[in-house]
């Protein structure tokens, strides 16, 4: 089961703008070249607002 979507690293060189926008709107893309994968772009990191913190303290 497939967790990114494969563009052909020709696509990105043309039009690099649209395939990063659907990176930063969450979108994992695996880049291909010569049909296999190459680079994996994945959306950054989501950051938590000051004050909170993962783990709950007791």
């Amino acid at each position: 089961m497939k967790k990114y979507t494969e563009v052909p690293s020709t696509q990105i060189q043309q039009a690099p703008g649209p395939i990063l926008d659907r990176v930063f709107r969450g979108e994992t893309i695996m880049l291909t070249r010569y049909g296999r994968p190459y680079v994996l772009l994945s959306p950054p990191p989501t950051e938590t607002p000051a004050g909170e913190s993962q783990a709950s303290g007791g």
